[in-house]
């Protein structure tokens, strides 16, 4: 469930009402949201009451909403929706009462598809704001997943000529096909008979070139003469299919009505119904809704044009901060408190030059820090990578609790983000938590992420506390993912307790029983599939819970699980690497095995979960759309190979880009094009030099692991 608080320019100014106006005001607010209420309260109980009417008879939907309107005399618009309701909204009813929505609402989710009324039921669940406007978006979003190539071809083919028949009416774009349906006959019998081609290109008065400068001057006069280059015109299909194909329309008529074919015409090898200007012509006289291949229309994969910033104020071992990066950011500022954790980050992240804070130092450093990173560049979002729980509510560690939330305030006041995201174990609104960043002009809001969803073994949501000045996330939206991708505690670790990597390499000379491992792997499927909440630092340990699933959470191991931990009622400990895994770290991400980093690990916010969320802010601040299933869909967020930033520091796994999860308008022409994996990739925030030299500086491919089964 989502908590937000509403806009303060979503509320009406009480400074335009005296005291007595403002009380008269809100009651008859009250009055209006209770009527909203009850409308939708009697719409639920009338398409109750219709699911009865086809339970107790054998009335189809046509017959019922027939009987609605005659026998009842129900409007047209409520019969249709009564009786053609689907059963799924009113096992949602509970969902729909609860929320804001209005009957226009109610009726434009029942009339949409299955996909998008499943949406529309997670974002009331959490409180998101769901109009008819946003289930049009929805439905619109699904529709591009489904629809046929054909279909977006017609579709943009006529929203092309009606508008020129809108502007210069119906009959003369009608006069250019009939002309053009002429003028194919007359092409097809020059190019089909001997000697008609040469008598085409030396006569100025052949009948081929006179009908094709009359259509030429119709064309330029519907569709105007500011087309792209031929040998940009398919470059331009990223505008519109119907765009490319009116831009080699133009061409080919120009080149007919001249005698001359230019360079680039595709005359299909001698073929001429394989030809280029044939395909115009019938694109022209409505016999084809596109001029241009499948291929051509897919055109190449679509990239980020902005790359946000941010900044981690306490990265511990970089979960949040790699999230961030996969989601197309780039880290302007990596701070640590401590010095294990910086090695750490050096070994993995050389290029983020994380700094130690150093806590006995105050905040005039980190202060000072922070002042010259703003001098040098602004700043779009500040996070910790380490909530400010990890430093426990014992006593003696309030002091470094308090200290961590201190130091958020003083980077949000100092560095001023457009958006700052903090995790935090507050799992309702805390006005007194909000108060200091409100009070530097930022519009705060609590959200829980499901990351059971997202592909990791946990039970636990994580509950995040985000803030936006200047309206900059006024539509943010928490990522969508449904069907939910979901990894047992036995898929996520199973290789490792077995006593094997991810290669399948054994890690121990001492095999586990077979029957004992499938146990194992059954109660953790099966009975108990996510993982309980991982023990905070200096917290309670769910010890109970964990020995449920036949793991002993108290301490961490640096050896996979001997034979006779695994048998019943034995328990195990978790590896550094297994708990990397539950909390979504690449195998590729160096941990140390040490009580610090073990701690740092398991306090982390997941890997994947900071990628989803910073994806939907990347959405928010710069309009990018993202496909939320798809990036949901790939677990690593590495690449298969390595770039050298400092020889001193070793290889540096770079994070796939952010592009390869932008919704593509042209899915539909992947399936049909010839190219099911486009693989171009094009980098985020890396130089040139940053590309390893066997590959292409505009774009990487990608391996096996990266394709979406399109």
């Amino acid at each position: 469930m989502d908590i937000a608080q509403p806009s303060q320019a979503a509320s009406h100014n009480q400074e335009d009402f005296s005291s007595h106006q403002l009380a008269q005001f809100e009651s008859i607010a009250n009055s209006f949201r209770k009527s909203q209420k009850k409308q939708i309260e009697y719409l639920l109980a009338m398409l109750e009451a219709g699911q009865q009417l086809r339970d107790v008879s054998d009335y189809d939907g046509e017959r019922l909403e027939a009987w609605l309107r005659t026998q009842l005399g129900v409007a047209e618009d409520e019969a249709r929706i009564i009786a053609r309701c689907p059963p799924d909204v009113l096992a949602h009813r509970s969902i729909l009462e609860a929320g804001n929505q209005t009957v226009a609402t109610i009726h434009a989710i029942i009339s949409s598809d299955e996909r998008t009324r499943s949406e529309c039921y997670i974002r009331i669940k959490r409180k998101d704001r769901v109009d008819v406007g946003v289930v049009e978006e929805i439905k619109q979003a699904h529709a591009l997943k489904t629809i046929p190539a054909e279909e977006l071809e017609r579709t943009e083919r006529s929203k092309e000529f009606d508008r020129a028949a809108t502007e210069f009416g119906a009959a003369s774009l009608a006069r250019l096909e009939h002309l053009t349906e002429r003028l194919l006959g007359v092409f097809d019998s020059t190019f089909s008979t001997p000697g008609e081609e040469e008598a085409w290109s030396r006569d100025a008065k052949h009948p081929l070139r006179k009908d094709a400068a009359k259509a030429l001057k119709m064309f330029e006069a519907l569709f105007g003469t500011n087309h792209a280059p031929r040998d940009r015109a398919s470059a331009t299909a990223s505008q519109g299919i119907a765009i490319a194909s009116l831009a080699y329309t133009w061409h080919t008529l120009r080149d007919l009505a001249t005698g001359a074919f230019g360079d680039g015409a595709e005359l299909g090898q001698g073929n001429v119904f394989r030809s280029r200007p044939r395909k115009c012509l019938e694109f022209l006289a409505g016999r084809r809704h596109s001029a241009i291949s499948h291929s051509e229309a897919l055109g190449p994969f679509p990239y980020l044009r902005g790359i946000p910033s941010f900044v981690d104020i306490d990265a511990g071992v970089g979960g949040t901060a790699l999230g961030l990066e996969a989601a197309g950011f780039k880290a302007a500022g990596i701070w640590v408190s401590q010095q294990a954790s910086q090695k750490a980050l050096w070994r993995n992240r050389p290029s983020w030059s994380p700094k130690w804070y150093l806590p006995k130092n105050g905040f005039l450093t980190f202060a000072r820090d922070l002042s010259r990173l703003k001098r040098r560049q602004a700043v779009d979002l500040v996070t910790s990578g380490l909530p400010w729980d990890y430093y426990s509510p014992k006593k003696y560690h309030e002091a470094s609790a308090s200290r961590a939330f201190k130091k958020s305030v003083l980077a949000v006041r100092i560095l001023r983000p457009k958006v700052f995201v903090f995790e935090t174990d507050l799992p309702s609104p805390d006005h007194v938590v909000a108060k200091p960043f409100e009070d530097a002009g930022y519009d705060v809001r609590w959200h829980s992420v499901d990351v059971s969803s997202l592909g990791l073994a946990q039970a636990k949501s994580r509950s995040v506390m985000i803030g936006a000045r200047d309206g900059h996330l006024d539509g943010f939206v928490l990522p969508v993912v449904d069907p939910p991708h979901t990894r047992t505690l036995a898929e996520t670790i199973g290789d490792l307790v077995g006593g094997s990597d991810e290669h399948g390499k054994r890690l121990s000379d001492e095999a586990p029983c077979p029957d004992d491992l499938a146990k194992w792997t059954h109660l953790c499927s099966e009975r108990i599939p996510l993982a309980p909440s991982l023990p905070k630092y200096h917290g309670r340990k769910k010890s109970r819970d964990w020995r449920a699933c036949g793991i002993d959470i108290s301490e961490y191991t640096s050896r996979p699980p001997l034979p006779k931990e695994l048998k019943s009622p034995g328990c195990f400990r978790l590896t550094i690497r297994m708990l990397g895994r539950i909390q979504g770290f690449p195998d590729k991400w160096h941990l140390v095995a040490s009580p610090i980093d073990a701690h740092q690990v398991g306090n982390a916010f997941p890997p994947p979960a900071a990628k989803m969320l910073g994806l939907a802010i990347h959405s928010a601040l710069t309009g990018a759309a993202f496909d939320y299933q798809n990036a949901a869909r790939g677990r690593s967020l590495l690449h298969y190979f390595a770039r050298e930033i400092r020889p001193a520091c070793g290889p540096e796994w770079p994070t796939k880009s952010a592009s390869w999860f932008l919704s593509d308008p042209k899915i539909a022409f992947a399936k049909t094009g010839g190219t099911l994996h486009r693989k171009r990739v094009h980098y985020q925030g890396m130089s040139t030099s940053d590309h390893p030299p066997s590959l292409d500086q505009s774009s990487v491919y990608l391996d096996d692991e990266d394709r979406t089964d399109l």
